[in-house]
C-alpha cells in the first residue's frame, strides 16, 4: 500500500506540474456535496438566534485550486482540478444548511439580520483544507461562539484526517466532504447546543 502511494505521489506531482501542452486543457470543476439531507440525531431542545459568520480561510486556500501539501511543506495547486467556487464561499453555505439541520430549532443567518435582536455568532476558521502526498487529507481550524454582546461563550479546535480508498480527484473531493460535513461540522453543532444549555 505504501508503495502504491508513493507511486501515486510521483504521478501527482508529475501531472500538477505539468507545463501547458499545444493541446486545449479541459478542467474539472469540483463542489462539495452535503449527503445528509436530514438528522435523525437533530438537537430539539436548544433556542436561538446565531449568525455564521464568513468562514476563514487560511491564505494559500483562497483560490480556486484544489491544494495539495508535501511534508516539507511544498504546497501543489491542481491546475485541472479545481473549485467550481471559492472554497469559503462553499463551506459557509453548506455549513449553514448542515447547521440548520442538525440544530432546527435555531434560527441561523448567514447575514446579521436588520431588525435588533440579541444574536449569537459563531466564527470558523480554516487553517488546513489539503491533501499530502501519501493519500491522506488535514483538516483544522478553530471555531468561537459569541454572545450578542461579543462575550466568548464557547471555542474549540478541530482536526480531522482520512484516508483515501484509491486515487483520483472525485475521491479526494468526497473525503474532504465527509470529514467536513460529518466530522467537523456535527461536532461544532453538539458543542454549540451544550454551550447554550449552560448558558
Amino acid at each position: 500500500m505504501i508503495k502504491n502511494w508513493s507511486i501515486l505521489s510521483v504521478m501527482l506531482v508529475t501531472l500538477l506540474l505539468s507545463a501547458c501542452s499545444s493541446n486545449p486543457t479541459v478542467n474539472n470543476e469540483y463542489l462539495l456535496m452535503d449527503e445528509a439531507k436530514s438528522s435523525s440525531e437533530a438537537n430539539n431542545s436548544v433556542h436561538a438566534d446565531i449568525q455564521l459568520l464568513p468562514i476563514k480561510m487560511a491564505p494559500y486556500l483562497a483560490g480556486y485550486e484544489i491544494v495539495l501539501v508535501s511534508k516539507q511543506g511544498e504546497v501543489h495547486r491542481s491546475q485541472q482540478n479545481l473549485w467550481a467556487e471559492p472554497l469559503a464561499a462553499q463551506l459557509h453555505r453548506l455549513t449553514l444548511q448542515r447547521l440548520s439541520t442538525q440544530l432546527p430549532n435555531i434560527n441561523w443567518f448567514s447575514e446579521a439580520p436588520s431588525r435588533s435582536s440579541a444574536q449569537k455568532q459563531l466564527n470558523i476558521e480554516v487553517n488546513e483544507f489539503f491533501a499530502d502526498l501519501e493519500g491522506l487529507t488535514h483538516i483544522s481550524g478553530r471555531w468561537q461562539l459569541f454572545s450578542s454582546q461579543g462575550e466568548l461563550l464557547a471555542s474549540s479546535d478541530f482536526s480531522e484526517s482520512i484516508k483515501l480508498s484509491e486515487a483520483g480527484y472525485p475521491t479526494l473531493v468526497q473525503a474532504f466532504a465527509d470529514s467536513w460535513f460529518n466530522k467537523v461540522v456535527v461536532n461544532i453543532a453538539d458543542q454549540v447546543s451544550v454551550a447554550l444549555t449552560q448558558k
